[in-house]
């Protein structure tokens, strides 16, 4: 994805989103804005008629890393059951709720699993590898997006009581550029009257004039 990038992955085989969502917490406490965690789970959650608490832990994770970006997938359809399967709308439940929830946060996104069904095993409940590439594919293009919308956090002034110091300062940005240039207002405006008072200003008569 990135020449820069360092990645890092826990498995939990089988688990439900209440173990998935408290693993390696050490690690995810360091982590920043420059960083992304991406939640995987809720398919067993939800085959145990569990959604609402697969819901509740996914929110306390989201709630509670604030510091960094987090991707959340949503849960996958299952094509080893029926489509008007009693699992199948609950997956279409869950998700839609996930991501109306998903919606308070301005630090999370989440990207929907649904796919073809040349994507997943014989069996339906498993991706094949040529859907696992799919995902991973969607999954790195959601980071870039996710990155390259970040907005530069604003430059903050120290407040002058001295309103005629020279200290007192402004911030101009090239946006083309990313370049930051310091302006002193005071000089310019000074300048600016310099002008003004320049060509205002009237001459001296001559002697022969007067």
């Amino acid at each position: 994805m990135y020449n820069s990038s360092c990645y890092a992955t826990e498995t939990n085989p089988g688990t439900g989103l209440e173990v998935i969502t408290h693993s390696a917490k050490k690690e995810l406490d360091h982590l920043t804005q420059k960083d992304v965690v991406i939640v995987c789970g809720g398919a067993n959650n939800i085959s145990k008629n569990e959604s609402v608490k697969g819901l509740k832990c996914v929110t306390q994770f989201a709630q509670n890393r604030r510091h960094t970006n987090v991707i959340i997938m949503n849960a996958p359809h299952r094509f080893d059951l029926e489509e008007s399967s009693c699992v199948n709308r609950e997956v279409k439940l869950f998700n839609r709720k996930l991501t109306q929830i998903m919606k308070r946060y301005n630090h999370t996104e989440v990207i929907d699993m649904w796919s073809e069904r040349e994507y997943y095993t014989k069996h339906g409940l498993h991706m094949n590898k040529k859907g696992k590439e799919y995902i991973a594919r969607k999954t790195a293009d959601n980071i870039k997006t996710l990155f390259a919308n970040q907005k530069l956090a604003p430059i903050t002034l120290e407040w002058n009581e001295n309103p005629g110091s020279p200290t007192s300062t402004a911030i101009e940005q090239d946006t083309d550029q990313d370049i930051i240039v310091p302006i002193d207002r005071i000089n310019m405006k000074w300048y600016v009257d310099e002008e003004i008072d320049r060509s205002t200003r009237t001459k001296p008569l001559k002697k022969d004039q007067v």
